[in-house]
């Protein structure tokens, strides 16, 4: 799953494995109960069963909205998690940024355009409820014209109260993003005003 880019994350972000061959996944399903138990050595055979079962559903979920990269995020000062993801979108849009902010915005979503060292980007910031939860979900998305693609890094959490510590990690990462060595990376250009 290579990005056209690469970026560094904190240490309290986790990848997620979201290998799609079929050996990698029998191993992660073969792996994850055993995880399970190492964490929570009282889980029942049946509990682990049920958590790798959603967390299978979870990854293949990440991976058809076009997600390559996925990392829980714990925060052990105050125990809160959250979660990290980078998609790729393909696009032929001459314009894919104005289109998305006129298809967010109706979703009650702050949108506003910044200037990041990638380039002209979208930041989409956005309170859902999920399982009767109130979650808060902010997006940075980039044309990467070179690419014909959207990237968007995304941050989630349903802990309100560590909600700018979340929020700076996300900055921290999208403005460390740089281009692969030997390919490079070009986003529509920006106009100057930082993340």
């Amino acid at each position: 799953m290579t990005l056209p880019f690469v970026f560094d994350v904190p240490p309290q972000f986790t990848p997620l494995d979201l290998a799609a061959e079929p050996a990698d996944q029998a191993d992660r399903v073969d792996r994850t109960p055993r995880m399970i138990a190492d964490v929570w050595p009282a889980a029942t055979a049946a509990q682990r069963a049920a958590l790798t079962s959603a967390q299978e559903l979870v990854v293949e979920q990440l991976r058809q909205g076009g997600v390559r990269y996925a990392a829980t995020v714990l925060e052990p000062a105050h125990p809160t998690t959250g979660l990290f993801t980078v998609a790729l979108h393909p696009t032929s849009d001459h314009d894919p940024l104005s289109a998305l902010a006129a298809a967010v915005r109706p979703l009650a979503a702050n949108v506003r355009a910044i200037d990041i060292p990638l380039g002209r980007a979208l930041i989409i910031a956005q309170d859902s409820a999920v399982a009767g939860r109130r979650v808060r979900q902010l997006q940075v998305a980039v044309h990467l014209t070179a690419d014909d693609a959207v990237a968007v890094f995304g941050i989630a959490t349903e802990h309100l109260h560590e909600w700018e510590t979340y929020a700076l990690h996300l900055a921290r990462v999208v403005n460390g993003v740089r281009s692969r060595p030997g390919s490079p990376l070009r986003a529509t250009p920006g106009q100057g005003q930082g993340l």
